[in-house]
């Protein structure tokens, strides 16, 4: 009472109350809230894809499972590729790739045109543009080297999912990877153990 009683019922007015663990308010997560309302809060909702038409009704979502299915020879690998260059422009994610039916030259070429936006080689394929400079080529293999690795299965038997998952974890581990292609799933061995 030594600065009287207005003083006291102020300080016991303006009081925070004990923090109890676990126990929270709304107001205490606002800043998230606002920044989710405001769609600022990251890659959450997903990264766009590199193309407008398509962000619309797809975005990649970290975290989550992305699945694409269709007859054979429709271009599913062609546009999963495209789609990772795209997000590497974009976002800088880095990549490993599980991808049994390509040889890796095959889809290092790929890959190349892609990013480069030329055609490997002097092919009807590339209509009039011209073929990738040397420069451009060496430059290409940089940014392929930093951008993706490779899971590969050197033996003759069928790898498992618990195998190219660890690889993968060790991947994002040693390399800083944001994303695993398995390509085509039906080349792993899909035996469960007993």
């Amino acid at each position: 009472m030594f600065l009287g009683p207005r003083a006291l019922k102020e300080v016991i007015e303006g009081a925070e109350l004990y923090p109890i663990r676990g126990l929270f308010n709304f107001k205490d997560f606002f800043p998230e809230i606002d920044s989710y309302y405001l769609g600022i809060h990251g890659d959450e909702l997903g990264i766009p894809t590199g193309w407008k038409c398509m962000d619309g009704l797809y975005k990649v979502v970290p975290g989550e499972l992305t699945i694409v299915t269709g007859v054979p020879n429709s271009g599913k690998s062609e546009w999963i590729d495209a789609l990772l260059c795209n997000i590497n422009n974009q976002c800088g994610w880095k990549f490993v790739l599980c991808s049994m039916e390509n040889k890796v030259r095959d889809h290092a070429r790929k890959l190349l045109e892609k990013h480069i936006k030329k055609p490997f080689f002097d092919a009807r394929y590339g209509g009039s543009v011209e073929r990738m400079s040397k420069d451009e080529f060496e430059e290409g293999k940089e940014w392929l080297n930093e951008s993706f690795h490779l899971i590969r299965c050197e033996d003759d038997c069928l790898p498992s999912i618990d195998w190219v998952l660890n690889l993968a974890k060790a991947a994002v581990l040693r390399h800083g990877v944001r994303g695993l292609v398995i390509d085509p799933y039906n080349e792993l061995d899909h035996q469960r153990p007993p």
